[in-house]
């Protein structure tokens, strides 16, 4: 069998998908996520070299990934293509992660009646593939869709925090449990060694510098913003910082690489999704949680009272991120009653610049 043909993984994870429905949203902005998580990913056309035989290439690279992600969108399977991608995914029997994008598990369970309808029937009728080809294709969407996954809607939902989910559970599965522990090495893998003289010509400030960037397929400007970013976070006089721009520009991201590379600095640091509706009363369990507080039969005034207490005089960290509006912005600084010392730094990504315009950032 393949499988048996690769001993060694050579890719974190593998992304199937339709090109002319999520190629340039959901597909490339999941392979930008992992690839700046440090994570060796496997994205057709970023993946493939010149020359390559595209079928064997692909199905090596199924093979030879931790982890299997397969983006079902209303054209997946008009793809022939993608349908044997996935029975060879789920032949793998590593971590398989579904994205149901604008459609539902159960029009993976019912191929004959849902969205995949007209393309199955344009498949029987044309008589290319074999009705076992076609029944495997049949098993291999029944199965992925019983299996655990993310439903996103291309309308209303935040690609970047899908991304941030799927990266996470990508992280937890191939156990990366340094900030970028592949940077290095996996840099040597796609770009070639670079000659002695070339390399003695870095210096030690770039080297620190480059330290605090994940491996990054385009990195135009990312450097620079990582920088202010941890420049901001290191002037005392400055306590809330905001990070502005529309979805999918990669505020997120940004924020994940510094978080992660100055979080040990801190006595404490946390990490809130808030998006378009929150409870206050969660959220202040999430952080009482986080610094060890129960705050679960108390009041929201006298939870606030008790964060605020615990965390005086400590060095901070408190992450908001994808703040919507501006009511909300300002109920989570006021109503929260984090202390006003510099040492608790406080930063919100929002797509909405009067959020950060009225928030004294």
């Amino acid at each position: 069998m393949a499988s048996s043909s690769v001993s060694k993984k050579l890719y974190d994870a593998f992304i199937s998908h339709r090109g002319p429905d999520v190629k340039d949203t959901v597909a490339f902005a999941l392979y930008e996520s992992l690839e700046e998580m440090g994570f060796w990913t496997f994205l057709d056309d970023q993946a493939l070299q010149l020359g390559d035989p595209i079928e064997s290439a692909i199905k090596n690279a199924i093979y030879s990934s931790s982890v299997q992600i397969a983006i079902f969108s209303p054209g997946y399977a008009e793809s022939p293509w993608c349908l044997d991608e996935l029975v060879d995914m789920l032949d793998t029997k590593v971590l398989f992660i579904p994205v149901f994008c604008d459609v539902q598990p159960s029009d993976l369970r019912y191929p004959h009646k849902g969205v995949y309808a007209p393309a199955f029937a344009r498949h029987q009728e044309k008589k290319r593939f074999s009705g076992s080809r076609i029944d495997q294709w049949k098993a291999a969407l029944l199965s992925s869709s019983l299996i655990s996954g993310y439903k996103f809607n291309t309308s209303n939902d935040n690609v970047e925090m899908l991304c941030t989910k799927i990266a996470l559970a990508v992280q937890q599965e191939v156990g990366k449990l340094n900030v970028f522990p592949r940077h290095g090495e996996v840099a040597k893998h796609k770009e070639g060694l670079h000659s002695d003289a070339a390399a003695s010509t870095s210096t030690s400030a770039q080297v620190k510098k480059s330290s605090l960037l994940p491996r990054y397929s385009h990195p135009v400007g990312l450097e620079s913003k990582v920088e202010c970013l941890v420049g901001l976070l290191e002037d005392p006089q400055v306590q809330i910082i905001a990070v502005v721009g529309m979805g999918g520009s990669g505020k997120t991201f940004l924020l994940q690489i510094v978080y992660k590379a100055v979080k040990s600095k801190y006595d404490h640091s946390i990490w809130l999704s808030i998006s378009r509706s929150y409870s206050l009363k969660n959220l202040q369990h999430d952080i009482a949680s986080h610094i060890g507080i129960h705050s679960e039969l108390v009041s929201e005034e006298r939870a606030a009272e008790l964060i605020h207490d615990y965390l005086q005089g400590k060095r901070s960290l408190i992450v908001l991120d994808d703040v919507w509006t501006l009511s909300t912005e300002n109920s989570l600084i006021d109503k929260l009653d984090l202390p006003a010392e510099k040492d608790c730094k406080v930063v919100v990504t929002t797509r909405n610049r009067q959020v950060a315009l009225n928030s004294s950032v």
